[in-house]
């Protein structure tokens, strides 16, 4: 008897309405959410996508521009990571190279920078790897920053860009690449470009180092990390990436300086970095090439 009381006395809680209309509810909302979701064409996850044949960063060249006499060249050998760094990266497809204005090398004052981009696509993350935390973590001191900082992009004709307006007025941007001469899409927003940047003690050294990055997420920019999700995992979109592109020096003293740097390099590096990134005006066509390259040995 007490086991079949108990029993209704449990159903008798079940169907007592204070439990019934919350549950009720919750029902409700999960199946309204589930028919939005699909009536509307949102699309939680996301899939990954890739650069036309898989291009990874690391094939961004060495002088830049790479045919006639470059104005910045690569000092030394890309820093290799091990396989725990990637791990932690969380991407293997990333650069970690070092320029030098060519017109500096062999003087007292040399002008010089590393490039540091990483690629990442189809997951949602909360883009950890900034300077902010990773130079901290490995030792150095923060002594000024964020600050957003605007990049002054030469985005004239006599810089090479071709500015075309779109429907609705939009001006988009593109610039020829130097390896394949082939006009390549700059993202949207790119005139309004402008970077998070930041600067350290090292422990190790006498210089401070400024560092400063943007990112490039689903053909535009933003310069914090906050804002990639709001850029690459539009609910609208099948397809998310982004990929990181920071400057540090410790060539320079402000970061004013460092921001002109960067759009000095930016004027021979952008395409190509482009070139890395699928070409955003296709994916909205249905035109590109949906090959998902992680699935692939090798």
């Amino acid at each position: 008897m007490n086991g079949a009381a108990g029993r209704s006395r449990r159903g008798a809680v079940l169907l007592h309405p204070a439990v019934l209309v919350p549950l009720a509810v919750m029902v409700l909302a999960a199946v309204s959410l589930a028919w939005y979701i699909r009536a509307n064409g949102l699309r939680i996850t996301k899939l990954p996508i890739y650069a036309k044949d898989n291009l990874q960063l690391r094939s961004i060249p060495g002088e830049l521009p790479p045919t006639g006499d470059p104005r910045w060249v690569q000092l030394g050998p890309d820093r290799q990571m091990g396989a725990e760094e990637i791990a932690a990266l969380g991407s293997a497809n990333a650069i970690s190279r070092v320029y030098q204005r060519a017109d500096t090398i062999g003087t007292a004052n040399p002008v010089a920078f590393e490039l540091h981009a990483v690629y990442y696509t189809g997951m949602i993350d909360a883009v950890p790897h900034v300077p902010e935390r990773c130079v901290v973590a490995g030792g150095g001191e923060m002594l000024s920053g964020p600050r957003i900082t605007p990049v002054p992009l030469d985005l004239s004709p006599d810089a090479g860009v071709l500015a075309e307006e779109r429907d609705g007025g939009e001006i988009r941007y593109s610039d020829r690449s130097g390896v394949t001469f082939q006009r390549i899409p700059l993202p949207r927003g790119v005139e309004h470009l402008a970077m998070s940047i930041s600067s350290f003690d090292q422990l190790s050294s006498d210089q401070d180092i400024w560092a400063g990055y943007f990112f490039i997420a689903n053909g535009g920019v933003v310069a914090s990390a906050s804002g990639v999700r709001g850029l690459a995992y539009r609910l609208d979109s099948d397809y998310a990436y982004y990929a990181k592109i920071q400057f540090s020096s410790v060539t320079v003293g402000s970061a004013e300086e460092l921001a002109s740097l960067a759009a000095d390099a930016l004027r021979d590096l952008f395409p190509e970095i482009m070139r890395c990134m699928p070409n955003w005006d296709e994916v909205e066509a249905g035109t590109w090439d949906f090959t998902d390259y992680s699935k692939q040995s090798g």
